[in-house]
């Protein structure tokens, strides 16, 4: 121990010694420093006489040495660092270590060893700073004496507990840690220029005979244990293993004989230390047990040491190195070969074993057998650890082991290659590029040659693929594919910098001479599709196809979105709608799912234009066994859609920057090839029947009990004992829906697939429109919520990628050849309940616009209508493709407002009489007077230019010219304003349209009658728009009994469509409809609001209390009240009806002006009321002041009209306030 003995060793105490010497002359700074060191010997001299003053007492947990010690430091640690010099420092410990040397460090108490270690660790710290640095004899004491106390605590001998040992509490371990960190923490170079440890210091660890080695070994012993600390304390753990690299580093470095007694312990507990607490450990932490790892690895079998050692084969250049090597070993006697290590025993006595044996083979490849099972383990948990800093450790971990450790540890090249290939697909960038960095590194070093590793690892992946997949492992599946894409990734970065040097593993795999056709089988089993989010089966396909074409465009899927996106896109920007997500069958997670179609990219875009021959053929395989293997036809497409997507991508951000010929050749070849297969499918609904006929065959054959004849009284017995059959049934039900499901994703990967294909050849790809336009329209309409989808996203990015701004431009840019296609598909030959449906989604997609080019194709629809009235399914669909394009141009007419003509003419029907007006009746009395002299005037001159003028002679007969003439000329056509207006071309195909359909009103499904219903709501408007009544009056005289009928009909909403379309005649042909209105019309629609009114009090819609109606407004009940309303305000208007049908209507809408009822049913009302009071003001004013009780002098005769139950204040008010 560094104690002062006597006198002139001490600081001195008094004034005089701040005198300098006789003969030395001191400059200002160095008597100030001086001064400095005087004045904290001063204030520390106190606490040091005191703590002196009880030295020679054994310190106790109670007794005064711990708290005099701790003042003591904080006084020191108040004071400037450079006030204090070795003899101040000296003075300081002169009594702890008198302390120390009297007691035995192990004995000691824990408070009083924790403040001791934190003055010596604070004093040691500043003893370092000073010139010439610490003292080599203090060094080694304090080392020594920091090593005994936190060693293992012998009991009292007077206690029970004799010779057991009891540890140091952790806070005495942290501060022992601190001045061991004081003491050995590595320092290039100090203040006064020297570095820490000095030669000597490291000469005392140099040997393994050396006095300081046990210590070492028994502080790397100490600060192993603390490294784990129980329970958890960061800080120690830390600040032990902090400490712990610098002693293999710096003290170690180099003493392989050494090292290799402290690996396996290191490495050792921390292999426990991480596997113990997983992915728990906290980043630092794990970072620090990495780098240890690390170090005593890298230091111990480095390949550069163990060459120089001999334990490894020196490295051979060229052919000449490696025939003399071959040459001595061949030659050489056993007797003169070298020895396995160059390490002698010169530096021990030969009369003593040598407690470090030299190395040998032997011990080598137990070495590596035993960190063959003990890093693996490291990298696997600390690769996926939430902290960036493990995962850079790792990184580090592995860049080292194969640069500096691939000859020693060969069997860890191809763990630790993949955990930084795994690492360079980490979601953290900064630990991705780290990791690339590293494996560029590694990959330009052509020393390594890791090809043939890389080979191995692609080829384990792709083997185990399959596996792990059908097991569903989505963890190590996940892992497999991450690594596949970091090998792709690396190859195609290869490729790019021109390192490959012909060698593409990818494309060796995926080309010609890759036996695609041995190994895909498996991985298209283990990549089947399964069944997407919210699919659900349809019984029969062309009904539900038929019912989608009724089906208003609401839905966020299918052909809305397009109305969206061409609403909100005006610019020529990419559409932002993704395909929907796909799941895999036998994978769980979707971030698996999508990191394997990453791979799949990756795979493309590394293997080059070779991978092309695997994509014709997988797209050659789904076209074969598209009707015997479905599930893996969907996965062939799947897999060859990704590879083409890599393909052209990795050619469009090459050096290059576009796509190559050969690969758009291959486009074109997908497309066509997705197109003739969507053309051979046969429809949906017959396979579904046949594959139903097919599983139910034989179900008489599997009875549950089969007809037999049996004896004996065991009969029954016998029946019981019999084996349960299976349900057949059930398991043909489901392969019908599973191969249902598949055949909907593949047609959805077919649409996906002519997207791709679209951006790929850009504009080159409108020639393909010719064929592909009606396959991506056809399923706009599929029952599928899944294809509908799909084929909306696709439309839209076809559109884009071909240079149209919308989806609208390019259907009426090509409209010709769907129409094409349509008018194919409608005939005999090719008959398909889909074509309809094409027709409806251009309808609906484009609008208005495409109304005049497809009225060619009407005929055809006619045509086939008559051909098919019989079939439900192709009759409703050709009748909704009908009504579509009646509600197109009933919405343009609506939009368009009524014209002045049409205005004059509803107004010259109105047959109500209107009051009088003097004014007007005089000018129509003037205006007749001049027609009338007029007229006769003409009559006159008429009558005087057919008498003769004079005689009757040969010269008054005509010549033959002008009597050929004469016959051959046509009596001129009066003008005037009887004339009908000539007929538009959507006037004629709505009075077309109404002629075929009005045969469908007495079919025999209420859902066609309905429907047929509301096409004549819609046509009627308009054909009357252009005043041409008499082009469908005729036909609705027809069909009025029909409509009529549909009044009594079983089915509301049929019952509704009928009052609507008599409220769209009284509103469009009123002069037709008064008479028959009041009539047939009128009784009817009486008796339907009283049983409609018994129907809503039994309906969950209806609204609570006495109020009519429902609360909602898309329902039957509500849409029939808005007709019924509808029509007695046309009867209150414009029909001639006498008083007591006034009075009928007054009292029989009153329950509508309830405050409760609907808004837009008080509104119709109260425009009812006001019709109604221009007819017979006294007359409503009496029935509604009567119904709100508010009448005075009756004497009662009007009781019977008050409703108590109504709440009308409010709307009659208004109602009054007008009349």
């Amino acid at each position: 121990m560094p104690v002062p003995t006597t006198a002139s060793e001490r600081v001195p105490t008094g004034p005089s010694s701040a005198r300098p010497p006789p003969g030395i002359n001191m400059n200002a700074s160095d008597i100030a420093r001086r001064m400095a060191r005087m004045e904290t010997f001063r204030q520390l001299k106190p606490i040091c006489v005191s703590l002196m003053a009880i030295a020679s007492q054994l310190p106790t947990p109670y007794s005064q040495h711990a708290k005099l010690i701790d003042s003591l430091c904080s006084k020191m640690e108040s004071m400037p660092i450079s006030s204090l010099d070795p003899s101040v420092i000296n003075y300081v410990l002169f009594p702890v270590t008198n302390i120390m040397r009297q007691s035995n460090p192990s004995a000691l108490p824990d408070s009083f060893l924790e403040s001791a270690f934190r003055l010596l660790s604070y004093t040691t710290d500043a003893w370092r700073r000073c010139e010439g640095g610490m003292d080599v004899v203090a060094w080694e004491q304090l080392w020594r004496f920091c090593v005994a106390a936190v060693g293992p605590r012998v009991g009292s001998r007077d206690r029970k507990d004799k010779g057991k040992g009891r540890e140091v509490g952790q806070e005495v371990q942290l501060q022992a840690v601190n001045l061991l960190a004081a003491l050995l923490r590595p320092q290039d170079v100090n203040t006064a220029g020297l570095p820490h440890p000095t030669p000597s210091m490291l000469e005392r660890v140099a040997t393994p005979k050396s006095p300081l080695l046990p210590t070492l070994f028994q502080t790397i012993t100490f600060l192993l244990e603390t490294a784990a600390p129980f329970p958890p304390y960061r800080q120690l753990q830390l600040s032990s293993l902090r400490l712990l690299r610098p002693l293999i580093t710096v003290y170690l470095a180099g003493k392989h004989d050494v090292l290799a007694a402290v690996l396996p312990g290191t490495v050792s507990a921390m292999t426990k230390l991480v596997q113990t607490d997983g992915k728990g450990l906290k980043g630092e932490v794990a970072k620090e047990c990495i780098g240890l790892v690390e170090n005593v690895v890298v230091a111990m079998v480095n390949d550069e040491d163990l060459r120089d050692l001999g334990l490894l084969r020196p490295k051979v250049d060229d052919l000449s190195q490696l025939a003399e090597e071959w040459e001595q070993l061949t030659t050489a006697s056993p007797a003169e070969v070298p020895p396995a290590s160059s390490t002698s025993a010169s530096s021990t006595s030969p009369g003593l074993a040598n407690p470090f044996p030299p190395l040998t083979k032997s011990y080598l490849d137990f070495t590596s057998t035993q960190l063959l099972s003990a890093i693996p383990p490291i990298l696997s948990i600390l690769s996926t650890h939430q902290s960036d800093l493990a995962r850079h450790a790792v990184i580090s971990l592995s860049f080292s082991l194969v640069q500096q450790c691939s000859e020693s540890i060969p069997l860890l090249r191809p763990r630790c290659l993949s955990t930084l290939l795994l690492l360079s697909q980490d979601a953290f960038e900064p630990v991705q590029h780290d990791a690339s960095k590293r494996l560029r590194a590694l990959t330009e070093d052509m020393t390594l040659d890791l090809d043939g590793t890389m080979l191995d690892l692609l080829s384990n992946a792709m083997n185990s693929l399959p596996r792990l997949v059908l097991s569903q492992q989505d963890l190590e599946v996940d892992e497999m594919a991450r690594l596949i894409t970091a090998i792709s990734e690396l190859v195609r970065e290869e490729n790019l910098t021109g390192q490959d040097k012909g060698r593409n593993p990818i494309a060796h795999l995926l080309g010609p001479n890759g036996g695609i056709e041995r190994w895909s089988w498996s991985l298209l089993g283990c990549l089947e599709l399964g069944r997407p989010t919210g699919w659900s089966a349809s019984g029969n396909t062309a009904a539900r196809s038929a019912q989608i074409g009724w089906e208003k465009p609401s839905a966020p899927s299918g052909i809305p979105r397009l109305i969206e996106y061409s609403a909100e896109s005006a610019g020529n920007e990419q559409p932002s709608g993704a395909f929907p997500y796909l799941p895999l069958r036998y994978v769980e997670s979707e971030s698996t799912s999508k990191t394997l179609a990453r791979m799949l990219v990756s795979l493309g875009s590394s293997g080059g234009e070779a991978i092309l021959f695997a994509i014709d053929y997988l797209i050659r395989f789904a076209k074969a066994n598209k009707s015997r293997q479905v599930c893996k036809a969907v996965s062939a497409l799947w897999v060859a859609e990704q590879l083409l997507d890599g393909v052209a991508s990795a050619q469009v951000e090459g050096t290059e920057g576009r796509v190559s010929k050969a690969t758009r050749k291959m486009a074109r070849q997908v497309t066509k090839a997705v197109v003739s297969i969507d053309e051979e499918n046969d429809d949906e609904d017959d396979l579904d029947e046949e594959d139903g006929v097919k599983y139910s065959g034989d179900a008489s054959a599997e009875a549950l009990i089969p007809v037999e004849r049996t004896k004996g009284i065991d009969t029954i017995t016998t029946l019981l004992d019999r084996k349960p059959i299976s349900s057949s049934f059930t398991a043909a039900e489901t392969r019908r829906l599973h191969n249902q499901a598949q055949r909907a994703l593949f047609t959805s990967l077919s649409l996906e697939t002519l997207s791709l294909s679209a951006r790929i050849l850009s504009s080159s790809f409108r020639p393909l429109l010719l064929t592909s336009l009606y396959l991506l329209l056809s399923h706009l309409a599929s029952p599928h919520i899944i294809v509908r989808d799909y084929a909306s996203i696709a439309l839209s990015q076809v559109a884009y990628h071909i240079g149209y701004a919308t989806p609208q431009n390019m259907v009426i840019d090509n409209v010709d050849y769907v129409i094409n296609v349509v008018s194919q598909r409608l005939t005999y030959r090719r008959l398909s309940s889909t074509a309809p449906l094409v027709l409806i989604a251009m309808i609906r997609l484009v609008g208005q616009e495409i109304v005049p080019l497809v009225h060619d194709v009407v005929d055809e629809i006619f045509d086939a209508l008559d051909d098919y009235h019989g079939y439900e399914t192709l009759a409703s669909s050709l009748l909704a493709v009908l009504v579509t394009l009646i509600e197109v141009m009933a919405a343009e007419v609506q939009a368009g407002g009524t014209s002045e003509d049409r205005s004059r003419k509803l107004q010259e029907m109105r047959r109500v009489d209107k009051a009088p007006s003097p004014a007007k009746d005089l000018d129509m009395l003037f205006k007749w007077y001049e027609e009338r002299e007029s007229r006769t005037k003409d009559q006159i001159e008429e009558i005087l230019e057919r008498a003769p003028q004079h005689a009757w002679g040969k010269k008054d007969l005509p010549v033959d010219g002008e009597e050929g003439e004469a016959e051959d000329a046509e009596p001129p056509v009066a003008s005037g304003e009887d004339e009908e207006p000539t007929a538009t071309r959507s006037q004629i195909v709505a009075t077309r349209i109404l002629e075929k359909s009005v045969y469908f009103l007495t079919h025999q499904s209420p859902f066609l009658r309905s429907k047929v219903l509301s096409l004549i709501s819609h046509a009627v408007p308009v054909s009357a728009a252009g005043n041409r009544e008499s082009d469908f009056l005729p036909l609705i005289d027809k069909a009025w009994n029909s409509i009529l009928n549909r009044l009594d009909d079983k089915e509301p909403y049929v019952v509704t469509e009928a009052a609507e379309v008599i409220a769209r005649l009284c509103e469009h042909a009123g002069d037709f409809m008064s008479k028959r209105v009041l009539d047939h019309a009128w009784p009817r629609m009486k008796i339907l609001l009283n049983a409609q009114k018994e129907l809503d009090r039994k309906s969950a819609l209806a609204r609570r209390g006495t109020a009519i109606g429902t609360d909602s407004k898309f329902t039957v009940s509500h849409r029939l009240h808005v007709a019924v309303i509808d029509v007695a305000t046309f009867i209150a208007a414009e029909v001639p009806v006498s008083d007591t049908v006034i009075w009928e209507i007054i009292l029989l809408f009153r329950p509508f002006l309830d405050r409760r009822v609907d808004e837009q049913l008080q509104g119709k009302a109260r425009s009812l009321y006001a019709k109604l009071g221009e007819r017979d003001g006294d007359a409503v004013w009496m029935a509604l002041i009567a119904t709100m009780g508010q009448l005075e002098g009756d004497q009662g005769c009007w009781e019977y009209l008050n409703e108590a139950g109504l709440d009308i204040e409010g709307n009659a008010e208004a109602i009054l306030a007008e009349v």
